[in-house]
């Protein structure tokens, strides 16, 4: 899972917390899961891209 930084959209800056929550928490991982599914295509993809980057 990347790392919010500088080379990251805005989508995985914003998620990141929320996945990094739901490694120890059942609840943030069900929130991170429908933070992902509310997206738009163009943040999802973003999101995307950056977790292939990573």
């Amino acid at each position: 899972m990347p790392t919010p930084g500088f080379l990251a959209s805005p989508a995985t800056q914003a998620w990141a917390p929320l996945a990094r929550a739901g490694k120890t928490d059942p609840a943030a991982a069900a929130e991170a899961l429908a933070a992902v599914e509310a997206m738009s295509d163009a943040d999802a993809s973003d999101l995307l891209e950056d977790t292939l980057d990573h």
